[in-house]
């Protein structure tokens, strides 16, 4: 490959990431998406802490109850 080729892809690499992947409104969007999940991570945490201990103090039905 020619050093004009490898020029010309670079430059258009370079194109892509910047109005691509480290577009501002995209890198914002992105991030507000993660913390509102993360904000949402410690209530459905809980919900399943809670399930479990349910669970776990449940009586269970012997095998010759059935």
């Amino acid at each position: 490959m020619n050093s004009t080729v490898r020029q010309v892809l670079s430059g258009r690499a370079a194109d892509h990431l910047e109005t691509g992947l480290f577009d501002p409104a995209r890198l914002t969007l992105l991030m507000e998406q993660l913390l509102d999940r993360r904000e949402e991570w410690p209530d459905q945490w809980r919900g399943r802490v809670a399930e479990m201990r349910t669970r776990a103090t449940k009586p269970r039905r012997s095998s010759s109850a059935l």
